[in-house]
C-alpha cells in the first residue's frame, strides 16, 4: 500500500514540473529487491497543471487552519530554502514566541530520509524546524526530537508539544 501511495505522489509531481524550464527530478528507489533510478529532466511534454486545479487540502492545510484557529500566525507554502545544492520546501512557517518555526509534513518517509532532511535544514542554518512524519511508513521516527509522528492527520497539540520539547533542549 505504501509503495502505491508513494508512486502516486511521485507521479503527481511530473505535471507540476511541466511549466518549469529548469528542473531535475532524480528518484532512487528499490524495486523488487533491486536498486532503481528514475531521472526526469526538461522538456516534459505534458500540459502544465493550472493553479486552481492543484490540491487545496491535505494534512498541511488542516494543520495550518488549526494553528490559525488557536491564534498563531501561519505562512502557508513559504519560499523555498537553499541548502547547498538542494532546496527545502517547508509547508508552513509558524510564529511562536518570537521565533519562526518551519514545518514540513512528510506523507512518506524513512528514518534515513528524515535524518537527511534535518541535516539539510542544519546546513542552511535553521534549527527551528519540525518534520511531521507518517508513522505507517516510518515507524519509530517520532522518537527523534524534531520529528512529530502522526497517523492520518497531524494533531496540532502533538506539533506544539514537539516544538516545546525542542525549545527546552
Amino acid at each position: 500500500h505504501s509503495t502505491i501511495v508513494y508512486g502516486r505522489a511521485l507521479a503527481a509531481l511530473v505535471p507540476l514540473l511541466a511549466d518549469h524550464a529548469r528542473f531535475e527530478l532524480d528518484v532512487h528507489c528499490r524495486l523488487g529487491g533491486e536498486d532503481g533510478r528514475l531521472r526526469v529532466t526538461p522538456p516534459v511534454w505534458l500540459p502544465p497543471v493550472e493553479a486552481a486545479a492543484r490540491p487545496r487540502r491535505g494534512p498541511a492545510l488542516e494543520l495550518a487552519q488549526e494553528l490559525e484557529a488557536l491564534g498563531h500566525v501561519v505562512t502557508r507554502e513559504p519560499p523555498p530554502i537553499a541548502s547547498g545544492d538542494h532546496l527545502l520546501f517547508p509547508d508552513l512557517a509558524v510564529a511562536l514566541d518570537g521565533a519562526r518555526w518551519w514545518v514540513e509534513v512528510q506523507g512518506f518517509s524513512t528514518r534515513e530520509s528524515l535524518a537527511a532532511k534535518l541535516e539539510r535544514y542544519r546546513a542552511a542554518g535553521i534549527a527551528t524546524v519540525v518534520l511531521c512524519a507518517d508513522l505507517t511508513t516510518a515507524p519509530g521516527c517520532d522518537l527523534e526530537p524534531q520529528v512529530c509522528g502522526f497517523l492520518r492527520r497531524v494533531a496540532v497539540d502533538d506539533l506544539l508539544a514537539t516544538i516545546a520539547s525542542v525549545r527546552r533542549s
